[in-house]
């Protein structure tokens, strides 16, 4: 027995070896009894521990087996993001193009942290109205880090070259020609042969390194003295728009655009702005709108006075906005760039004013300390049915960190915000410059726009980072109030203008604060003041 056990058992020496040593003693015949009892016993037990530690063994194979085959099986990524693997789930439910953005008249919903185009495709094939998707990799999206899907519906507008970019559409709409209906308006890809022939290509530096200013070609007829159109690379996820091209580099000297003066004649008109930041990922994306409460403070408060004109930064869809807020049949609403740092919306109310033309423009980038992307603005040129005033609403997302106007600094931020306002208004035009600038009072970039512009309103949020400027009389703004934010980050702020003219007074009056502050200052704003006498 002895020999049998210390076969099968080579870890228990010490324990058998003393077994032994009572059986050579020759211990009486009961204490011979529990000495092959507890051998027995140990036998038993030292089969069970190599049973067991065979098992493990076995099992810790079979598993590195299985993982070393599936990697083996795993097909190579595309732009660091894409597993051909996917592509056969993507194909079930629509065809797909890779490295490209689809540009749609309408966007559902924008959903983070999704892992793969197939499960991006299947979301829009699960959403009711969605007929195309794109799916941008972590490296690609405009939330550094994290996956994104965006669910669209329409006809394609505008397919974007974008590295890391899978999109796709469904059927039926795959393939298939789109109808007219599907498209609201030419984009600036369809210009004009006089405006090709103008076409010039900037050095490649200007389009990867420097900040670039630019604006889309407006609907109305262009003016005599437009810039030739340049091609420009934009890699925060828009291009392949032909834009007009303010300038490729930072304005760096005093000199600012000088701004139309209203011209006050005919009966005086009130105008009532709404301007209010969705906190759109968060508000609208995490907190599905939060039961509604953004949408519940536009609604009830237009009905005391309709809203003429409305801005909303961080926007992703403009119809949307107006449809939960019961607003949607009295408005026409215009979007931003398509991508998050240039998701902007506006809306006018037909009843009361004729649109002219609008347009949107690249007028800032984010500084390298906190990078997101390029930032826009966005302009709509009215006409009041009732006295034929006309008005220039511009709406603006600005640049991060908050106070550092961006790559270009306040200066630079400012110069071409006034820069796209001189481009497209008209002798006469009311101005009226609002949204969320990320820049507070004490900035520089407010300090600049305020010397062509007053100031007529700021808010309370986030420091006071949300403005109303207007070339109207300071004056003018007969009501203000915030409404409070409904669960964003910002105050939804309203304001009522009265375009009645400044008086000679009351323009001289304007004169902004900070211009008393150093003697440089003072000396800057007489030259201004006598460049645009001069001007005249």
């Amino acid at each position: 027995r002895i020999e049998h056990c210390q076969a099968i058992m080579t870890t228990h020496d010490e324990e058998l070896g003393a077994l032994t040593n009572m059986e050579a003693q020759g211990q009486d015949s009961q204490s011979r009894q529990q000495f092959f009892w507890t051998l027995d016993t140990t036998c038993v037990n030292g089969r069970a521990r190599r049973a067991v530690s065979s098992f493990l063994a076995l099992a810790v194979c079979t598993l590195a087996f299985l993982a070393f085959a599936r990697s083996r099986s795993m097909l190579p990524t595309l732009g660091g993001a894409v597993l051909d693997q996917l592509e056969l789930k993507v194909e079930m439910c629509g065809n797909h193009e890779k490295d490209l953005h689809f540009h749609m008249n309408r966007n559902l919903s924008y959903l983070i942290s999704i892992p793969s185009p197939a499960e991006c495709c299947s979301k829009c094939r699960d959403s009711p109205g969605c007929t195309a998707w794109t799916w941008l990799d972590g490296a690609s999206s405009d939330i550094i880090g994290l996956s994104t899907c965006s669910l669209k519906a329409g006809g394609v507008r505008l397919k974007v070259p974008q590295t890391g970019a899978v999109s796709g559409l469904l059927p039926p709409l795959a393939g298939a020609l789109l109808h007219t209906a599907d498209i609201e308006a030419p984009w600036p890809t369809q210009k004009s042969p006089a405006a090709a022939s103008t076409a010039t290509k900037p050095p490649e530096a200007h389009a990867t390194h420097a900040p670039t200013t630019t604006t889309q070609e407006p609907t109305d007829p262009p003016k005599p003295a437009e810039p030739p159109v340049a091609e420009l690379t934009i890699h925060s996820g828009v291009k392949a728009l032909q834009l007009p091209q303010i300038g490729s580099e930072c304005h760096t000297n005093s000199e600012l655009p000088p701004m139309t003066k209203y011209k006050a004649e005919g009966e005086a008109v009130k105008v009532r702005v709404l301007s209010y930041n969705l906190y759109w990922w968060s508000l609208m994306a995490m907190r599905g709108t939060n039961g509604g409460a953004p949408f519940k403070i536009i609604d009830d408060s237009a009905k005391s006075m309709p809203y003429d004109l409305m801005a909303f930064q961080e926007c992703e869809d403009p119809h949307f906005v107006l449809e939960k807020a019961g607003l949607l049949e009295d408005y026409t609403s215009f979007g931003g760039l398509g991508t998050i740092t240039t998701a902007i919306c506006m809306a006018f109310r037909r009843k009361t004013w004729e649109l002219l033309s609008h347009g949107s423009g690249l007028v800032a980038e984010d500084a390298r300390a906190q990078y997101y992307g390029k930032r826009a603005a966005q302009w709509m040129r009215l006409r009041h049915h009732g006295t034929g005033k006309t008005i220039l609403f511009m709406n603006h997302h600005g640049p991060l960190p908050v106070n550092s106007g961006g790559s270009c600094g306040g200066l630079g931020t400012a110069y071409s915000l006034l820069k796209l306002i001189q481009r497209h208004t008209e002798e006469g035009d009311a101005v009226v410059l609002v949204g969320d600038f990320n820049a507070n009072t004490g900035s520089s970039t407010v300090q600049h726009l305020e010397r062509r512009l007053n100031e007529v309103f700021t808010g309370t949020a986030l420091g006071g980072i949300d403005h109303f400027f207007t070339n109207l009389g300071s004056s003018s703004a007969i009501s203000a109030e915030n409404l409070g934010n409904g669960g964003s980050d910002h105050d939804a702020l309203s304001v009522v203008l009265e375009m009645d003219g400044a008086t000679e007074s009351d323009e001289a009056s304007s004169m902004p604060a900070a211009v008393l502050d150093t003697p440089e200052a003072l000396k800057q704003w007489v030259r201004d003041k006598a460049n645009e006498v001069f001007a005249k």
